[in-house]
């Protein structure tokens, strides 16, 4: 099994939550709710403001974003892990769900007007990482 791979993460999918950092809940200041509201602010007036979170895991930052933008691209390597975050946003009709290997040489997504990438990037594989950053921001 490669280390970070899809078969690595679907394997941790249901003890994700107690082994990967919550960011968003360890954000003790308030930075990342801060940044997405100022960005909120910055597009009002948009009809549709499709907000992406690249590499979401289990969802832990989807009610953040569901709060803040009309409509939510969750991508994930992992369809275990997103199985999980579907479950988190249950009902919400609000949140798209894409199973994508963000450093594919070839991706293709939909663009976001505001993208949140957490913890996604981390690796200790240069060229994994390039890619990852590049089809986010390309994204």
């Amino acid at each position: 099994m490669r280390a970070h791979g899809r078969k690595y993460w679907d394997s941790l999918a249901r003890r994700f939550d107690a082994i990967v950092c919550h960011v968003v809940a360890e954000d003790r200041g308030g930075v990342i709710a801060r940044a997405l509201s100022d960005e909120q602010h910055r597009l009002k007036g948009r009809r549709s403001v499709l907000a992406g979170d690249f590499g979401c895991g289990t969802g832990r930052a989807l009610q953040l974003l569901t709060r803040r933008f009309a409509s939510v691209l969750a991508v994930d390597g992992s369809e275990a892990c997103l199985a999980v975050a579907r479950s988190a946003v249950r009902g919400s009709r609000r949140v798209a769900f894409v199973q994508a290997d963000l450093a594919a040489k070839r991706l293709s997504l939909p663009i976001v007007e505001v993208g949140l990438c957490i913890n996604v990037a981390l690796t200790p594989d240069d060229e994994l990482r390039m890619r990852i950053l590049a089809n986010v921001a390309r994204h």
